[in-house]
């Protein structure tokens, strides 16, 4: 009695593997991609909560994110190094506050969320695609 696989057997095993990764590799890159948009969504959020505490030491908002207090809020990117966080308008009253894509890390490939946004409301937005797609 002979004992091995035949060459038939390897390229079946081998053909069903290939199918398995075929149909998982989309569902897989789907979740690193949410992962990857999770860091700017959290980074934004703890931005504007640092905002109303400057606002409430200070009595406007922050207009600038990198530098350390009293000047800034001390946000000069996300927590992974992946985004770059800005505080576009600022006064008394309003700000709005953008997350981008820095260059050369993994989400600048995102062609779907390539700017994430937040104002002062909590209100979100995101461009191309809107904050229902990149803000879950």
């Amino acid at each position: 009695m002979k004992r091995g696989f035949t060459l038939i057997e390897v390229l079946v095993c081998v053909v069903i593997v290939a199918l398995l990764a075929t149909i998982a590799l989309p569902s897989w890159r789907a979740v690193v991609t949410r992962s990857q948009r999770g860091d700017a969504t959290a980074a934004l959020y703890a931005l504007a909560t640092a905002q109303e505490r400057y606002r409430m030491v200070h009595g406007v908002y922050a207009a600038a994110a990198a530098p350390a207090p009293p000047v800034g809020l001390g946000f000069a990117s996300s927590e992974r190094g992946w985004y770059e966080l800005r505080i576009e308008y600022a006064d008394a009253t309003r700000f709005t506050a953008t997350a981008r894509p820095r260059d050369g890390a993994p989400p600048a490939s995102d062609a779907d969320c390539r700017l994430f946004t937040i104002d002062q409301t909590g209100v979100r937005g995101s461009v191309p695609e809107g904050p229902d797609t990149c803000w879950r």
